[in-house]
């Protein structure tokens, strides 16, 4: 025991302690009067540095009669000494474990689970272990209230409805008086996941996982019972009950983040790499900081860490996520195999793009100040990136992934529209037109049996409903089979249709995106819409004529690009056009992504080609155009791709400047 230990005694036979020499005193002075006494620890449960247990002290007095203490003790440890010590009744065990589970929150620096729902749980929880008559649980449960129970030994019916939900909860109630939800995981604000404790009047302990969500107006919507050792499951529905309902907005970042500790946890090293972009970036501001900076060392941090704890468990406590940023707070937990328990609890600042983590920064539990500021430094960048990233793009890619991780085919079938449809315009080797959920995904799984490994490369979006891509299939021999697809969501976010083109149809596979585009738009698709997607096909024809529509009479181009052609007006941009048109034996112009406003556009392009000589090239810029009303070109600047902070200042500058 520490020198400075606190002992507190809340049984209603009162010692007198209150210090370590007190103590040792009053248990010297009962093991004067039960020689004989022995104790024995019934129960045992650990969190961190803070220990509950259920203590039976057995004995005689020195005149044979026979002697018993019952008691409950929360105790905290430092150091591998006890530094708090708090004594409690057996009856008052409700008590006893929310004194427990406040020490053990009360690490240094953690931020506690907390949300509407975790405060609706405690009220509850509070009337349901007090004398308060039943009807005042009853308000607590919406009238469309349903109860599911997944525990596979001792389960329940579901049940829905007021009447026959609230009907159920009586009877546990009367048969387990005291509760205690003690709270893992948090959604939102609507959803928890709770380790749930019921005890009855005689010491029996019921021991679940359960998740409550809440409705509208903060009444229990839906509860769902998992067995207290189905960890995984209970997430994994966590996570897709907020992606379903309140996480909908930012769902397909967060299920990415759900998938990625997924993975971790289930020691599935293929799917966590695929999850991991080749140049992600690490920050490690722990302190001492793990050898983390790029995506191999943060590989072999996580396979070292499985070396030393075989049965660690990752639990994303919570989740907060804007654009396609994530900050969560996790929980590390295992035992060494020496049989030492270890736990990490710390905060991380993820960034999601294409369905894949290109940025990490780790963060002490107590640093939770800096973890929030670099969460919103992030946050608050511009929006427009030059990323080739949408719904579409993650909705294909993370499909693909799950397929890849051994998703079953019914599951598959999930992922498409009913009238889905794909469509097959390759030239050589085409299939005939697909229509249908259970066609589509037969087809998809014919293939994948083929061909079992699978990427896809973004090409372009638009909006958030299509994407170009260019795909890559590889058989278990090493054939390789390549083509272009476009992609495309139905307004509930599920797939609608694909169209496939030859590898080498990179013009038709554009057309086929901005005719979409046009088609989905509807009315909101601008005549800078069109100027952007009409210019980039006269201008990958070399049709010098038609290129020179596009330019309004006063127009003036400046590059920025280190080897740029600096500025030029109207005539000598057509005629720096007819000189590129005269050295290239081809050309290709593809906007990967386009940001517009009511004059000015901000465009990400791919330009490709060929020389006379048989030289290929590629190059990455970035564009910012001011338009006149017919969505002709008056001012354009031209940028690198690595001048994309650059291209957005001009563009604001722009915006500000024309659009008042």
């Amino acid at each position: 025991m520490a020198p400075d230990a606190v002992f507190l005694n809340h049984r209603k036979l009162l010692w007198p302690v209150a210090d370590r020499a007190s103590f040792v005193r009053a248990y010297r002075l009962l093991a004067e009067q039960v020689p004989d006494l022995v104790t024995v620890a019934r129960t045992v449960e650990v969190q961190g540095d803070v220990v509950l247990q259920a203590i039976d002290g057995t004995g005689h007095s020195p005149d044979g009669g026979q002697m018993q203490w019952p008691i409950l003790v929360v105790a905290k440890h430092r150091a591998g000494r006890i530094v708090r010590f708090e004594g409690f009744d057996v009856e008052d065990a409700v008590a006893a474990r929310r004194r427990f589970d406040e020490l053990a929150a009360e690490r240094p620096g953690a931020t506690r689970v907390d949300n509407e729902a975790t405060r609706i749980i405690a009220r509850a929880s509070e009337v349901w272990s007090s004398d308060a008559p039943y009807e005042a649980l009853t308000a607590f449960y919406g009238e469309d209230v349903e109860s599911i129970d997944r525990r596979t030994v001792v389960s329940a019916p579901p049940r829905r409805g007021h009447v026959a939900v609230v009907g159920d909860m009586r009877v546990v109630r009367e048969m387990f008086p005291s509760i205690v939800a003690r709270p893992i995981a948090t959604r939102g604000e609507r959803l928890v996941l709770c380790r749930t404790r019921l005890m009855s009047l005689d010491g029996l302990e019921l021991s679940m996982l359960s998740i409550s969500e809440l409705d509208e107006v903060g009444r229990f919507a839906r509860t769902v019972t998992f067995e207290d050792t189905d960890l995984a499951r209970a997430l994994d529905e966590l996570d897709e009950r907020y992606c379903a309902g309140e996480g909908a907005t930012p769902a397909s970042i967060a299920r990415v983040a759900g998938d990625l500790v997924r993975v971790f946890n289930c020691r599935d090293w293929v799917a966590v790499e695929a999850l991991v972009a080749s140049d992600a970036v690490f920050v490690n501001h722990q302190v001492p900081s793990w050898p983390m900076h790029d995506r191999e060392s943060f590989l072999v941090a996580m396979r070292l860490l499985v070396e030393q704890v075989p049965d660690v468990l990752s639990v994303m406590r919570t989740l907060d996520v804007q654009h396609d940023l994530v900050l969560s707070e996790m929980a590390t937990t295992g035992q060494v195999p020496g049989g030492g328990e270890v736990a990490w609890h710390y905060h991380v600042v993820e960034r999601f793009v294409a369905g894949r983590l290109v940025r990490f920064e780790h963060f002490d539990l107590e640093n939770a100040a800096s973890a929030q500021a670099r969460f919103k430094e992030l946050a608050a960048e511009d929006p427009r990136t030059p990323f080739i990233d949408n719904e579409a793009v993650r909705y294909v890619i993370r499909a693909t992934w799950l397929w890849r991780t051994g998703i079953p085919h019914e599951q598959l079938e999930s992922f498409y529209s009913e009238h889905a449809e794909s469509i097959d315009r390759r030239s050589v080797v085409s299939a005939p037109p697909r229509r249908g959920r259970a066609a589509i995904a037969s087809d998809g799984k014919a293939i994948g049996e083929l061909f079992p490994t699978m990427t896809f490369a973004p090409l372009a979006v638009r909006g958030e409903r299509l994407a170009l891509a260019r795909a890559l299939l590889t058989s278990a021999e090493g054939f390789e089979l390549t083509f272009l697809s476009v992609w495309e969501l139905d307004a509930s976010g599920l797939w609608s249709r694909t169209v496939t083109f030859d590898v080498t149809d990179l013009v038709g596979a554009v057309a086929e995106l901005e005719e979409r585009h046009r088609r989905l738009a509807g009315d909101a698709y601008t005549n800078i819409d069109r100027h952007l997607a009409d210019f980039a096909a006269v201008y990958s024809r070399g049709d010098r004529a038609a290129v020179e529509t596009f330019l309004a009479p006063g127009l003036m181009s400046t590059d920025h690009r280190h080897i740029g052609y600096g500025t030029l007006d109207r005539d000598g941009m057509l005629a720096w056009f007819e000189s590129r048109s005269q050295t290239a034996l081809s050309m290709t112009v593809l906007n990967t992504k386009i940001h517009v406003t009511e004059r000015v556009s901000l465009v990400a392009g791919l330009v490709l080609g060929a020389t006379q000589e048989g030289s290929s090239y590629e190059w990455c810029t970035a564009m910012v155009t001011v338009h006149d009303e017919q969505g002709r070109a008056c001012t354009v600047d031209l940028f690198d791709a690595e001048q994309w902070a650059d291209a957005v200042a001009v563009f604001h500058e722009q915006v500000a400047r024309t659009d008042r």
